[in-house]
């Protein structure tokens, strides 16, 4: 992933840690520690010309999200222009099917490495625990969206307009990390479904069982 390529001639951007507000800090803690431990994130002992702040966002739920402030990042980053799927078009496209399997990515950005230069833009730092890079596609950038939904379009029989289901090569629409297999007929969705489990283990994806739902 090169969600930072065209930014070679822009000056470093370099910003200060903000201070972590009392009732952030356990949230900090649980989250440096679990990224560490599923290799999203890794210290960089040597620091980063480029390192950005992290802020807490208070989700809907009233749980908390642990986010990096790249705004000054995508500022500085040439942009990626890659169609995302219309949902128009992707509905238009399940009529006359009766069998759907909608399958979900597990924290599908971070199943995508970043290149070591985009590694190292991408830095953070967080007072307490110095500077890190993401290991991985980290969530923020204004690259990744373009950038995971194009993999999902390399990798997977994806439908065209219009042609879903017209020959074995199109066989599932995906948005992003949310693939869809409809189907006329259990037996051939079936088949269907083989074909796009094959492609994501060999590909080494992962899915989030909970969030996948069958027929």
């Amino acid at each position: 992933m090169r969600s930072t390529r065209g930014m070679h001639d822009a000056p470093p951007i370099k910003q200060q840690p903000r201070p972590v507000p009392f009732f952030g800090r356990k949230v900090v803690q649980e989250c440096m520690e679990e990224m560490l431990k599923n290799k999203v994130i890794q210290p960089a002992p040597e620091g980063s010309e480029w390192t950005s702040p992290i802020v807490l966002v208070k989700k809907k739920d009233g749980s908390t999200r642990f986010c990096i402030d790249y705004r000054k990042v995508n500022l500085a980053t040439r942009k990626f222009h890659y169609p995302l799927p219309r949902i128009e078009t992707m509905l238009e496209n399940l009529q006359g099917c009766d069998r759907f399997f909608s399958l979900d990515l597990k924290s599908a950005y971070h199943q995508l490495v970043m290149s070591p230069d985009a590694q190292l833009k991408g830095a953070f730092v967080l007072p307490g625990f110095g500077v890190h890079v993401p290991v991985t596609l980290s969530f923020g950038l204004t690259r990744a969206p373009a950038s995971y939904q194009r993999l999902m379009e390399q990798i997977l029989p994806i439908a065209k307009d219009g042609d879903l289901n017209s020959s074995s090569k199109s066989i599932c629409l995906a948005y992003l990390d949310d693939i869809t297999v409809p189907s006329k007929g259990i037996h051939r969705g079936m088949d269907h479904l083989d074909v796009i489990l094959e492609t994501i283990e060999k590909e080494n994806l992962k899915l989030h069982p909970k969030k996948c739902c069958l027929l």
